[in-house]
């Protein structure tokens, strides 16, 4: 990922994934176009996995320390 990606938070990748895929659904972008977005979604979605299980761990991580 690249340094831009790693700064993006859970919202923010959140609302890029949703224009990429309204771009997608146009019919009117082309192959090469639907290709490259599906490709930058891809690792945001990843990003976005990787930080709601970073919150997971830490919620967990909380309730441990609570006890």
């Amino acid at each position: 990922m690249n340094e831009e990606m790693s700064e993006l938070s859970f919202e923010a990748a959140l609302a890029r994934l949703e224009e990429i895929t309204t771009q997608i659904q146009k019919s009117d972008i082309g192959l090469e176009k639907s290709l490259e977005l599906f490709k930058e979604g891809d690792k945001l979605a990843k990003k976005a996995s990787a930080l709601l299980e970073n919150a997971k761990l830490s919620l967990e991580e909380y309730q441990k320390g609570e006890q």
